[in-house]
């Protein structure tokens, strides 16, 4: 587990109550158990079977790179957050702390897989995605128009009468500046 955010009250009690049955090294700032934070995440995840990646908080749609890094480097993530986690996400490739009846029965899955190696394996040669495809938002095209989105409406993005009348005009600049670059990013980088 690598986290800094002590106010995750389900990861805090699952990393203690997984703890009670096997040593989890922990490389956040928070709970830290392996000689001070890891400076790599991905390189020090990669290393674990298991990773404990839980949101900081459950909402629909909420999935962030807690429940990908593991995925992306091999391991067999143990993911509590997004309810919806399952449209966007195979849920044979991970461990869903909502598939379970309780924690105790989450822990008991994680120890019987831990013990019988051809069970890691079924599950990490699942897809990560559902029927192996690429879901439509995560295609080049759809994350291209979408950032070209955000930075077509940068200055929504910061009411004006947020900005200080005497800035209006350095802020209208940067914002070309800011629109320039990202583009040139983009077209490089998605074409």
């Amino acid at each position: 587990m690598v986290v800094s955010n002590g106010l995750a009250k389900k990861r805090i009690n699952f990393f203690n109550a997984l703890s009670k049955f096997k040593h989890v090294d922990s490389g956040g700032r928070y709970l830290n158990n392996v000689g001070g934070p890891v400076k790599n995440k991905l390189a020090f995840i990669k290393e674990y079977k298991f990773v404990i990646a839980f949101e900081n908080s459950s909402y629909p749609g909420y999935t962030t790179e807690k429940l990908l890094d593991p995925l992306l480097v091999g391991s067999i993530p143990v993911y509590w957050g997004n309810p919806l986690v399952e449209m966007d996400f195979n849920t044979k490739r991970f461990l869903n702390y909502n598939d379970y009846s309780s924690e105790k029965a989450l822990i008991d899955r994680i120890l019987s897989i831990d013990d019988r190696e051809e069970h890691a394996i079924s599950i990490l040669t699942e897809p990560i995605f559902p029927d192996n495809t690429l879901p439509e938002f995560i295609k080049e095209t759809n994350v291209l128009g979408f950032l070209q989105n955000i930075i077509g409406n940068l200055d929504t993005l910061i009411p004006a009468a947020k900005r200080p009348v005497r800035y209006r005009h350095a802020y209208r600049r940067k914002m070309r500046v800011i629109r320039f670059y990202l583009n040139k990013v983009l077209k490089r980088n998605f074409r």
